[in-house]
């Protein structure tokens, strides 16, 4: 049984191994499909990382999509603390989208536990062109 600190309302994302073996870097996280996106603007997605136990394998993340690239790596080791990871910026190519945030590869010698982290406060903001109408008082 492993020791985790109370997670945050959102997302979690723990693995716990019992032997031997190693993961590649983006190829697990958790995703979600986001719809309604506006074709052709630029939008950001932002999450909150919090680490829920101390001495996992894995303690660096990044966000990113399917398709679209990925933003920095971010780390998180101390249970408890929150840090908010690097932002990912990208031009919406369909109203549908699936946003990741990636796990960094590891490799383990035996049991343990692989990753324990809580993601919270996931938020996608949309970047709108100016309109090339005004708003103004009437005169």
């Amino acid at each position: 049984m492993y020791s985790l600190v109370p997670a945050p309302a959102g997302l979690l994302f723990a693995i716990a191994n019992t032997g031997t073996g190693s993961v590649t870097a983006s190829t697990v996280g958790v995703q979600r499909v986001f719809t309604v996106l506006q074709v052709g603007e630029e939008h950001a997605i932002s999450v909150t990382a919090t680490a829920l136990a101390g001495g996992t394998e894995v303690a660096r993340y990044k966000l990113g999509g399917v398709g679209l690239g990925s933003s920095d790596w971010g780390s998180t080791t101390v249970p408890g603390a929150s840090i908010d990871l690097p932002e990912f910026i990208f031009m919406a190519t369909a109203d549908t989208h699936t946003l990741r945030v990636y796990a960094e590869g590891s490799s383990w010698g035996g049991p343990g536990l692989l990753a324990a982290v809580g993601f919270s406060r996931v938020t996608v903001t949309e970047f709108t062109n100016e309109s090339p109408y005004s708003l103004a008082p009437t005169v």
